[in-house]
């Protein structure tokens, strides 16, 4: 895992922590590592509330635009559920120049389970450029006793998440500006059928074009040089060595 993500870990945890899927600047996000008992997400109390959302009744309504309503109580938009256009993508997303073809970067939630208690989100990433400080500050009442391990479940571990969490980034390549997406996973390495399911998502929500799958760390790049006609187009950057 890249360690570059440290520095967006909140300082009380930043001992303990472990960084996920890519790194450098506001796209990379971190977590806690689940080293010991008491962060262990299958006994945390925390990662417990939010796995077990879906049967709470309180929950089972979910707010049509739930981006709206945090909206009233913040004071600002923290999110959007859809992305119809490069000027709403400008909007919600952040400079990134972490990589020489990146210009900005904007990070969106599809939930991956029936179990899931939002909608696709794409956040404001100028303000919340963590996946874990946005849940847990923009949505309270699901997620305020989240903690970082609980969310590593929630959203990264392949055979606990409800959620997929990944980035889209405005890229300019050589044969012009393309949108590519990327998956965080916990191991790195993502299925082809998530990267499927992410791609037809992303699609129904998300308007600028061309959409790309965009690997972020070597082990993803080379499954997806190993897929055969994977349903949607894959773009290996220069820090890839695409």
């Amino acid at each position: 895992m890249d360690m570059r993500m440290a520095a967006w870990l909140p300082a009380a945890v930043v001992a303990a922590t472990v960084a996920c899927c890519r790194g450098g600047g506001a796209a990379g996000d971190v977590v806690e590592a689940a080293s010991d008992p008491a962060s262990d997400p299958v006994s945390d109390p925390a990662s417990d509330a939010a796995s077990d959302a879906a049967s709470d009744p309180a929950s089972d309504a979910v707010p049509a635009d739930v981006c709206s309503v945090a909206a009233a109580r913040l004071g600002f938009l923290p999110c959007t559920l859809a992305v119809p256009d490069e000027a709403a993508f400008l909007e919600f997303a952040v400079p990134d120049s972490d990589w020489p073809e990146v210009r900005r970067a904007l990070k969106f939630l599809l939930p991956s389970k029936p179990a899931a208690t939002l909608p696709t989100v794409f956040q404001d990433t100028r303000r919340f450029p963590v996946h874990y400080d946005f849940l847990v500050a923009v949505f309270p009442e699901r997620f305020g006793s989240l903690s970082p391990s609980g969310y590593l479940a929630l959203a990264l571990v392949p055979a606990t998440r409800q959620y997929w969490a990944g980035i889209v980034l405005q890229i300019q390549s050589a044969d012009g500006p393309l949108f590519g997406f990327q998956v965080y996973s916990d191991p790195d390495v993502v299925l082809l059928s998530d990267v499927q399911a992410v791609y037809l998502a992303l699609k129904e929500a998300f308007g600028p074009s061309p959409l790309v799958y965009a690997p972020g760390t070597p082990a993803q790049a080379a499954s997806a040089r190993s897929w055969v006609d994977p349903g949607f187009p894959v773009y290996i950057g220069s820090w890839l060595g695409g």
